[in-house]
């Protein structure tokens, strides 16, 4: 999205949208794309070496790394669907007269 935004042939023109919101929302996904790379790198080289030291058996370290990623993917799942939701949050505050219920970023 930068680089079309910036330097493309046909760049995105300015007036056609806020661009503040839409560079945030890249910045936070590549911050969490950053998180979830180096999270599965500490898990799977802590199953490593726990194998290698003989710590546990090979096939725990492997089922702990599996399990490992997979909540490493589930709490970013949750963190980007709360931020998804974060402006319904913010439209229907506790003081808001629009007619619409406040809805549950988590649950939505």
């Amino acid at each position: 999205m930068r680089q079309r935004i910036k330097k493309a042939k046909r760049p995105l023109p300015v007036y056609a949208f806020d661009q503040a919101p839409v560079l945030s929302a890249v910045d936070r996904a590549l911050a969490r794309r950053r998180r979830r790379i180096s999270g599965i790198v500490a898990v799977a080289g802590v199953a490593a070496i726990s194998a290698g030291l003989g710590a546990v058996e090979p096939w725990w370290a492997l089922v702990a790394a599996l399990v490992g990623v997979w909540a490493l993917f589930l709490g970013d799942r949750v963190v980007a669907q709360q931020q998804l939701n974060a402006p319904c949050w913010r439209a229907c505050s506790p003081g808001c007269r629009c007619g619409r219920r406040r809805r549950s970023a988590v649950f939505a």
